[in-house]
């Protein structure tokens, strides 16, 4: 196909995904109340600050839930997109790491919301008597996603240098030799995915994504030697 018909190709996929987070989306509304009764245990009690954000926070949970759910598809419309473009031997290996990758998505996401009520106390510990907290729903729902989506996003890395390493195009000992680009990526990626400023939630948040990426130069070494 020449540029415009892969560009035609690529809206096609991307507007696939779109409807799927809306269908997703309307199904999850009814009971976005009690989605958000559970989200809101950490911290008890949320505040809204206009007429209107109490039914904007449904719909953002609802859209929020139904991204999380679409990824599987999401993965499988990018797979389809790409998949033409690639040798055999390539997509072998690349279908072969679909199911992994979902698996890895989940598993991060699982794990951030096992360290968030950790997050949470942290951050919450600094108030004081002069200083009380009135968290705005909002922003704590915004605060949940980006966490929750780039843990499941940073938990990828060993399973995508798996990947890289058995298509040959990185090696343990370029990973190691890049760590400290490795180090700079994670803590930009850390303060991106962090919707604050401070600095101990995104140490909190950078943490695993570094044992993820040690663990990726595990997987990238084991996976040469059977290469």
């Amino acid at each position: 196909m020449n540029l415009i018909d892969h560009l035609e190709e690529l809206r096609r996929r991307i507007l696939h995904v779109i409807g799927f987070v809306v269908f997703a989306s309307l199904f999850i509304y009814p009971v976005s109340h009690r989605i958000l009764q559970f989200l809101t245990l950490p911290i008890k009690k949320t505040y809204f600050f206009s007429p209107q954000e109490a039914i904007l926070v449904r719909i953002k949970i609802s859209i929020f839930l139904s991204l999380f759910i679409s990824f599987p598809y999401a993965l499988m419309e990018g797979w389809l997109f790409v998949a033409p473009g690639l040798y055999p031997e390539e997509r072998k290996y690349v279908r072969s790491f679909l199911l992994i990758f979902v698996l890895l998505f989940y598993l991060g996401v699982a794990v951030s919301f096992f360290f968030l009520p950790y997050i949470i106390h942290v951050l919450l510990s600094f108030s004081t008597p002069s200083i009380s907290p009135m968290i705005n729903i909002s922003r704590y729902l915004s605060f949940l996603f980006w966490i929750s989506l780039g843990l499941g996003l940073g938990f990828e890395i060993p399973g995508v240098l798996l990947l890289l390493s058995k298509l040959g195009i990185v090696t343990p000992g370029m990973l190691l030799k890049g760590w400290r680009f490795a180090v700079v990526a994670i803590l930009v990626f850390s303060a991106v995915i962090t919707p604050t400023v401070d600095v101990v939630t995104q140490i909190l948040v950078s943490l695993p994504l570094f044992f993820l990426y040690l663990l990726g130069i595990l997987f990238s070494f084991l996976g040469r030697r059977n290469v």
